[in-house]
């Protein structure tokens, strides 16, 4: 949840304890960023009706 940072010293100081903030994990030496190097589908579909899939990639067995 997101609040202010006043807000969030007004209930460190009611409550008497500060929390620490989450830690974010180092990136990984193997972390790789990919991407499918296929032209982007620009097209506009606004008021067409159906299901329409802007990616290139297969579509995963999925129940909709």
């Amino acid at each position: 949840m997101w609040v202010s940072a006043g807000d969030r010293a007004l209930w460190e100081e009611l409550i008497g304890e500060k929390t620490l903030l989450p830690v974010t994990p180092a990136s990984e030496e193997d972390d790789v960023t990919t991407f499918a190097e296929q032209e982007l589908d620009r097209s506009c579909r606004e008021g067409k009706e159906g299901w329409f899939v802007s990616d290139g990639r297969p579509i995963r067995d999925l129940d909709l």
